[in-house]
């Protein structure tokens, strides 16, 4: 797909700064006698905020909170002096803005790096390039949690279902899919391929060119980590048009799975092609049909059909959540984003963000979006239409609150 907005990371991703990082951690380093560390371990020291930088470069008898407040305060002093001695933008990265400006694509950057100094870097280095530029700030929890990632986006009044993220490490991939999003990984940066693999890249980019084609809807130079959505797409699709109580719906199936069932006057509904079939001979949608008919009886159809929903980890996860909530029952949101922050071992996860992954269910009914209500029960928006979804729910016995 092509993306309209892309939001950067910074350190890594548009600059290479590591070297005048290291030179200005290591200059604290000398000066209070400590060990210095070598340029490869300041790749892994990086990425979380400079008060996460200057607590990895102190030895342990050094990360109190006293001592940490003094080396924070020597190490910004030293690189606010001194952050521009060898930075410089990574080759071809002003050759991709300049494409991506052509293109229309709005552009973005949100880094751990402090706020004001941060937008002071982009200035001299990315003069009037990027819309939006957000820092880490005071009370603001840092990537990857995705609070700053959606305060930015607000700003911008972006379309979160065609944006990107795209970063240098496994906190950037983290970070998109923490706030519902695909994430990119550039292997040109601090970190390496197999740590952006093993986050859940959606396309690694090897040079910046790639990205271009990336964000512009091109897949040539770019690789695609490995993954059931790939092979779907090498396989042929079947599909069905069937009509039903809440109105046509779409019904795809690839690689012997239920792949997409939409409200063909839905929000997020697909093309559908010119003579759309009314029967099949494929096995999974005439089980599918069968499923359906038996749902709209009124009556639990039980199991469904293997599925095989396309989406970022983020949304496969949250839609996995789904399906395990059974027939004539409703959870939130809220509830959700309990569940997930728990799976991923962290406090706290965005409402917000389950929110929107919910919304871009492409298996609508067979994971069951629909009971999915607001805090206290209150009914909330619905891809298929709000009457399609107090149809569902009364159908089932839910009860809500308008």
């Amino acid at each position: 797909m092509r993306y309209d907005t892309v939001v950067f990371d910074l350190d890594g991703t548009l600059l290479n700064t590591l070297q005048d990082l290291a030179d200005a951690a290591n200059y604290v380093c000398r000066a209070n006698g400590w060990p210095e560390h070598t340029l490869d371990e300041y790749r892994y020291f990086v990425g979380n905020g400079i008060p996460k930088l200057c607590r990895r470069f102190a030895p342990e008898t050094a990360r109190d909170e006293a001592s940490q407040k003094e080396v924070l305060a020597a190490f910004s002093a030293r690189y606010a002096a001194h952050k521009e001695d060898t930075t410089a933008p990574y080759p071809g990265i002003e050759e991709m803005l300049d494409a991506l400006s052509a293109a229309g694509v709005r552009c973005g950057v949100l880094t751990n790096k402090e706020h004001t100094l941060a937008r002071g870097v982009m200035e001299h280095y990315f003069p009037g390039r990027f819309e939006f530029v957000q820092g880490a700030v005071p009370g603001v929890p840092a990537k990857p949690d995705p609070t700053a990632l959606h305060h930015l986006l607000a700003q911008m009044g972006a379309d979160e279902s065609r944006t990107l993220f795209v970063g240098d490490s496994d906190v950037d991939i983290h970070t998109a899919h923490n706030a519902g999003l695909p994430g990119a990984g550039v292997l040109w940066g601090f970190r390496t391929k197999e740590e952006l693999t093993a986050a859940g890249a959606e396309a690694l980019a090897a040079t910046p060119a790639d990205l271009v084609r990336c964000i512009l809807g091109g897949a040539e130079g770019v690789h695609t980590p490995g993954g059931a959505g790939r092979g779907l797409r090498r396989r042929r699709m079947s599909g069905l048009l069937l009509e039903s109580p809440v109105g046509p719906l779409w019904l795809t199936a690839q690689g012997g799975a239920l792949t997409g069932c939409w409200f063909v006057n839905g929000r997020f509904a697909p093309e559908l092609p010119g003579q759309p079939p009314r029967k099949t001979g494929d096995p999974v949608l005439a089980e599918a049909e069968r499923w359906l008919k038996v749902y709209f009886s009124g009556r639990d159809p039980g199991p469904t059909p293997p599925l095989a929903a396309e989406g970022t980890p983020f949304q496969r996860q949250v839609w996995r959540r789904l399906a395990q909530v059974p027939w004539g029952t409703a959870t939130s949101y809220g509830a959700l984003a309990a569940d997930i922050a728990a799976e991923k071992g962290i406090p706290k996860m965005s409402a917000r963000a389950v929110g929107g992954a919910v919304g871009r269910n492409p298996i609508s009914l067979f994971l069951p979006c629909h009971r999915v209500l607001g805090a206290g029960g209150r009914l909330t928006g619905y891809g298929g239409g709000l009457e399609n979804k107090i149809y569902l729910l009364k159908l089932e016995g839910i009860p809500f609150r308008p």
